[in-house]
């Protein structure tokens, strides 16, 4: 063997060990980080919050490029956050962590899209989170909206998301807007009580007291006689029977 084969060999020993140390060094991160993602899932399950902040921090050290765990600890800084704003009597400091949390669930939610922009549950958990900082901070409104329709644009015949983006709308008194999304929800699945429900209140909004009234109705219908949400239905049905009953006769 002539000294440029020697060389050679050694050179493609050296990388092949270089390729495989690193392949097994990444192969330990991945499995850790699920290793510790489970501990997180166990820990949040026992409503240790600090515990499972923790664990979802090592987990994204651990393992950056995985969706679950951006939107896992996405969640978990929103809702630490909104246990906190709870309290009464709220410190500097805690205003500060809290701003800290929600600043961290947006970047976690953003790095969620921006790892897997096809992904709708990362878009979701965004919208979400915006929608959960209307009215604490400014453009959230705008934000929302905008993502929700990103998540519907991917995912178009999904009536959960669709209901929750109309639930948005009629927040913000967007009635109309919000109508011909619980419509798109129950021509999807027209055995969903909840669409029905919101739909009437979106007709109420507008004054459509008929289609209120046969959207309520249809709730009726979809719900067990003998439970709550039975008679919160019966109860706003009746308020939109008297809203019609005051009204002129037709000439």
């Amino acid at each position: 063997m002539n000294k440029t084969s020697s060389v050679f060999g050694y050179a493609v020993l050296t990388l092949s060990l270089a390729l495989a140390g690193g392949l097994l060094y990444v192969g330990y991160r991945v499995t850790a980080a699920e290793y510790v993602f489970g501990r997180s899932i166990r820990e949040a399950a026992a409503n240790r919050g600090d515990a499972t902040y923790n664990s979802q921090i090592e987990v994204i050290r651990l393992n950056p490029y995985d969706v679950r765990y951006r939107i896992s600890y996405a969640q978990t800084n929103l809702a630490i956050a909104n246990s906190l704003a709870t309290n009464e009597d709220l410190t500097d400091q805690d205003r500060a962590i809290i701003q800290q949390l929600v600043t961290q669930s947006i970047e976690q939610g953003k790095g969620a899209v921006a790892l897997d922009q096809l992904r709708v549950s990362s878009w979701a958990v965004l919208a979400n989170i915006y929608r959960s900082l209307i009215n604490v901070a400014t453009g959230s409104e705008q934000w929302a909206v905008a993502t929700y329709q990103q998540a519907v644009a991917l995912d178009p015949n999904n009536p959960q998301l669709r209901l929750a983006y109309g639930k948005l709308l009629y927040s913000l008194n967007q009635f109309e807007a919000a109508q011909f999304q619980f419509e798109f929800v129950v021509s999807l699945k027209p055995d969903l009580a909840n669409a029905y429900y919101n739909l009437a209140f979106a007709y109420s909004q507008q004054d459509k007291l008929l289609l209120a009234q046969d959207s309520m109705t249809k709730v009726l219908g979809l719900v067990e006689r003998d439970s709550d949400d039975y008679k919160n239905a019966q109860e706003r049905l009746t308020e939109i029977n008297n809203l019609l009953a005051q009204r002129p006769p037709a000439e």
